[in-house]
């Protein structure tokens, strides 16, 4: 009995001893045991019917979702396609109406009959493939010698071979054919602008602002009014620090350094150079020799001043002494003579026979002998001489002057400050600021130059750099 309580689902509280009661309560505990048993069946029943028509309405509802996506997305392809092709119809309208940057503008009667020729050579040209394209315009030049696109195109040619191969000389060539082009009869206006424009460009890259500033004016002579032009040619005149004549075009010059530095064609109203380096470089017009990290080249070329002194003395000395006349015309009066040892990385042979203890120290001077946007150079100025207020072409390099005779009353200014020389020891400017100099003594002043690498220039920088 004992053991049947145990293991009866439910247990009844009172027992009595009597046997008919004992029967009386097992069966009424089997009979509750199957109804329990049968509603738990019934429950069962239920929970899975409700959970199957769960399903089935998610399932109808997930169905009619993706139906609506796709009739959506349907929609969607069919609006973009329709939008799309609207869009292509338009672009197509547009290529037929828009003018072209064609070559209507620089093509005259005379070219318009050989139209063929000229842009097959052009369409060379524009795949740089720049020696057959040369070959192709020199070849039209002569058979069609008064074609201003054939002499314009070889101009152009010449123009990227320079580039390619670096050299100045093809480059003077290129800016010569860029006048003929111009100056060939019945020349469009729109073709002599570019041509002319391009030469002006290509003068003032030579560092030959002067130059590029004169054919620019003749350009304004026969285009008054011409915006571009103008500004073109108030920045040769900045350049080469004519205020003056940069005031009649743009009335007051250093109002015009601000808003042009404003726009970005300069770097500062005193930091005017045009060929720059693509990443910021620390400005600043006076450095120490401490900051340029080339403190020990320095030094070298400062305990070493009298034997450079000396070989500078004895070019002077000579009646036929290889001084020549700085190019550009940036002297007010006086005379202002270079003798150049080294110039855009490149070392002067003929003229290191002339010096060869000075070109034996720089040689060791490696920051400086590889900086193709610069030169090494002597540089001799006589009394009276004053120097225009200018720029150099370009911030990557410092340049530093070592004093070799120095006189009383000369001066240089960079940027807002004045200073003087000092025999044997260096001043270090960066050229890329506005600087002008004064020489009111009574005897020459000589000096050494030496351009080095701007020190923020990374390895890469110098060697991608083109020279100047």
């Amino acid at each position: 009995m004992i053991e049947q309580d145990r293991i009866s689902p439910y247990s009844i509280s009172t027992i009595s001893s009597r046997q008919d009661v004992n029967n009386s309560t097992t069966n009424e505990t089997t009979k509750t045991s199957s109804e329990s048993s049968n509603f738990s069946t019934v429950k069962w029943i239920a929970f899975v019917s409700i959970i199957f028509v769960l399903v089935l309405l998610v399932a109808v509802y997930i169905f009619r979702t993706n139906q609506g996506d796709s009739n959506l997305n349907q929609n969607s392809r069919q609006i973009f396609e329709t939008e799309k092709g609207s869009f292509e119809k338009t672009e197509k309208k547009n290529k037929k109406t828009k003018p072209s940057d064609s070559k209507a503008a620089i093509t005259n009667s005379y070219d318009k009959s050989i139209t063929k020729e000229l842009d097959k050579a052009q369409s060379i040209l524009d795949k740089d493939q720049i020696a057959d394209a040369l070959q192709r315009f020199e070849a039209l030049t002569k058979k069609y010698p008064k074609s201003p696109r054939a002499m314009y195109g070889k101009a152009q040619s010449l123009d990227k071979l320079a580039e390619q191969r670096q050299s100045n000389n093809i480059l003077l060539e290129s800016i010569e054919t860029y006048r003929k082009a111009a100056d060939t009869p019945n020349c469009p206006t729109e073709l002599k602008r570019r041509a002319v424009r391009r030469q002006a460009e290509r003068l003032s890259f030579l560092g030959r602002s002067g130059q590029a500033a004169n054919v620019l004016r003749r350009l304004l002579d026969e285009l008054p009014g011409d915006i571009e032009v103008m500004n073109e040619l108030g920045v040769q005149y900045l350049m080469t620090g004519k205020n003056r004549d940069a005031e009649n075009i743009y009335n007051q010059a250093y109002k015009v350094y601000e808003e042009a530095a404003g726009k970005g064609i300069f770097l500062s109203a005193l930091q005017r150079s045009l060929y720059n380096a693509d990443t910021p470089l620390t400005a600043r017009p006076w450095w120490t020799p401490e900051e340029t990290g080339y403190e020990r080249a320095i030094r070298k070329l400062e305990a070493n001043w009298e034997v450079i002194k000396d070989e500078g003395i004895s070019l002077l000395d000579k009646k036929s002494g290889g001084f020549i006349p700085e190019e550009e015309n940036l002297r007010e009066q006086g005379d202002w003579k270079q003798f150049t040892l080294y110039q855009r990385g490149r070392k002067n042979a003929a003229a290191c026979q002339k010096t060869p203890q000075t070109c034996a120290i720089i040689d060791t001077i490696k920051d400086a002998t590889s900086c193709k946007r610069g030169q090494i150079k002597y540089s001799v100025m006589l009394p009276g001489t004053h120097v225009w207020p200018h720029t150099g072409p370009t911030n990557c390099r410092l340049r530093l002057h070592l004093g070799l005779v120095i006189p009383n009353n000369v001066a240089i200014r960079v940027g807002r400050e004045t200073r003087t020389w000092e025999e044997g020891k260096a001043l270090i400017i960066d050229d890329s600021f506005d600087h002008e100099v004064w020489h009111n003594g009574s005897t020459f002043r000589l000096i050494l130059i030496v351009d080095f690498w701007h020190p923020d220039l990374t390895p890469r920088q110098r060697n991608s750099l083109s020279p100047i």
